[in-house]
């Protein structure tokens, strides 16, 4: 049974992390200090979500760290969003209220909630998505730049059954506008998507049903299980190569 740590920062654990037992092995989610507990608990494997993980034993994987080891080219997961940590799908059966309008820069999220505010929608702001303000909102209208990859915190917003609005991705990652999420081209249609999801939240109910579906190949558990076993294979057959040429 393999061994997969996953190392990140408090908000990235509640939104990426992983911690149980599944048919393919064990997961724990780790602090990037946590360096006494992961090398007591010794895994196979670490995923390392935006920190750089400690050094050891293990085989390390970088997801949106430059300076850690990859699997796969250019155009493969590396671009993808993070995945939805298993535990958001308690989340879906109880919604908040309002808009959240998180990620871009100061003066755009500035900019989104004035217009929201000028039509009457209960909305905030924040600079970051953390799972307390996912769990206080039933929209969350990501601010990114329309044609980029899908903003990284996309899949928790819809694993936590909340209505995402974000920009037309490219690539999507298997995401359909309209059909699981709302998607925008520039700021007045982000504002417009974002206004009338908060004022008719049940005519959403078949998109938040289509994002259940959508979510499913992205949650944590699926996620860095294939990664990790990508790496295993990668790992053999380079071994087998090299025994190869010592011969």
């Amino acid at each position: 049974m393999s061994r997969l740590a996953i190392v990140a920062a408090p908000v990235d654990r509640a939104l990426h992390g992983l911690d149980g037992a599944f048919a393919w092995g064990e997961a724990r989610s780790f602090g990037e200090d946590d360096v006494a507990e992961l090398r007591a608990w010794g895994p196979d494997t670490v995923m390392s979500v935006g920190v750089l993980a400690p050094p050891g034993p293990w085989r390390t994987i970088g997801w949106d760290v430059p300076a850690a080891r990859r699997v796969g080219g250019a155009g493969a997961w590396r671009n993808a969003p993070k995945p939805a940590a298993d535990a958001l799908a308690g989340m879906s059966t109880r919604l908040g209220t309002g808009v959240l309008v998180t990620g871009g820069r100061a003066a755009q999220r500035r900019s989104v909630l004035g217009k929201l505010h000028e039509r009457g929608v209960e909305a905030r702001g924040a600079r970051r998505l953390d799972a307390d303000a996912l769990a206080q909102a039933a929209v969350v209208a990501l601010v990114g730049e329309p044609g980029a990859p899908l903003p990284g915190e996309a899949l928790a917003v819809l694993a936590a059954g909340r209505l995402l609005v974000a920009p037309r991705a490219e690539p999507s990652f298997g995401l359909l506008p309209g059909s699981d999420h709302l998607s925008y081209e520039n700021e007045d249609e982000l504002v417009w998507c974002a206004d009338v999801a908060a004022m008719f939240p049940q005519a959403f109910d078949a998109v938040r049903a289509m994002a259940a579906l959508a979510v499913e190949p992205h949650w944590a558990s699926v996620v860095y299980a294939r990664i990790a076993l990508d790496a295993e294979l990668e790992d053999a057959q380079s071994s087998s190569a090299m025994r190869g040429a010592a011969r």
